[in-house]
């Protein structure tokens, strides 16, 4: 029988969601575990105990996930952890559920979860500098960058605990757009190197991020690889306009802009530039992203055989 914890953001607590939980999986063996501060869920992901038998379930967003990730990676290091990895995504930002096929009502996920098909995913792997210049690492299951994308991560961060999560993206989208100032990037991909100016430099796993934008539509969960997106010199108004073309999951028409893929990637700025890791802020350039084949066990929301 299948043990299901649920790693749950605070602010589900005594909502309609975990009274669904409590209703849906009524009959079957789980306890939840409510975070109530910040990166509290990577330590309730280190304290489980786990074996085969347990499926872990992030519910919340992407960074509910990241944290639980990185839990379940620091604790375990070199080996994967033997527990299977479900999403309920139920957060501000859902993107790595997008790839995963994950947005399902909660009793389809049941269903998924006691049937416990998995795929042996990636995990990206990031060393860069923290605020006290020391070096630090993260794990990264979606999607990360250098730039932009990076500052808008350090501004949300940053933002009033009152406003909302929603609130805080847009108005850190707005700022970035108008304040962050281009670096001259040293970029090696694997064995090939780019020197060029830059508004973000994304390495991805999954396809998606910022709520829905397609930045790596050749990126997949499982094929050893990073897929690298390298925006160049465009300016704030290109950028806006591509925004439609991100959501429908087409690759960006602009020589600015450059697709690869790759086992590591360094980028080095000339000025160092914000990281984040799954929308979270993960420290500045330089930064080194390593591939990690296979890491973790995820649950397979593709199957259509789970009768």
């Amino acid at each position: 029988m299948r043990r299901i914890i649920f790693i749950a953001h605070g602010k589900f607590q005594g909502t309609p969601v975990e009274k669904e939980i409590r209703t849906v999986f009524s009959d079957s063996e789980f306890t939840i575990h409510f975070t109530n501060h910040k990166g509290h869920a990577e330590t309730l992901a280190q304290e489980i105990e786990i074996d085969e038998s347990t499926t872990i379930v992030s519910v919340g967003g992407d960074g509910t996930l990241h944290d639980i990730v990185n839990g379940l990676l620091r604790k375990y290091n070199e080996s994967s952890p033997a527990c299977t990895l479900a999403v309920y995504p139920v957060g501000s930002g859902n993107d790595f559920a997008r790839t995963i096929g994950a947005h399902l009502p909660l009793r389809e996920q049941k269903r998924y979860i006691m049937q416990n098909v998995v795929t042996e995913t990636d995990v990206l792997f990031l060393e860069s500098t923290g605020t006290d210049n020391k070096p630090q690492h993260h794990y990264c299951i979606n999607v990360g960058g250098v730039g932009l994308d990076g500052m808008v991560a350090r501004i949300v961060n940053a933002s009033p605990k009152w406003l909302n999560s929603t609130m805080k993206y847009h108005l850190a989208v707005i700022r970035s757009f108008f304040q962050y100032k281009k670096r001259r990037a040293h970029i090696t991909v694997d064995d090939t190197i780019y020197v060029v100016q830059t508004m973000s430099v994304c390495f991805a796993n999954g396809k998606f991020f910022g709520n829905g934008l397609c930045i790596a539509p050749d990126a997949k969960t499982n094929d050893g690889n990073i897929a690298v997106t390298i925006i160049g010199d465009v300016n704030v108004f290109d950028y806006i306009r591509y925004v439609p073309i991100l959501r429908h999951g087409d690759r960006i028409p602009n020589a600015q802009v450059t697709y690869t893929q790759a086992q590591t990637i360094t980028v080095t700025t000339n000025a160092p530039a914000p990281i984040e890791a799954d929308g979270e802020f993960a420290g500045y350039s330089p930064v080194t992203v390593t591939v990690l084949p296979k890491r973790l066990r995820v649950l397979n929301y593709r199957i259509t055989d789970h009768e």
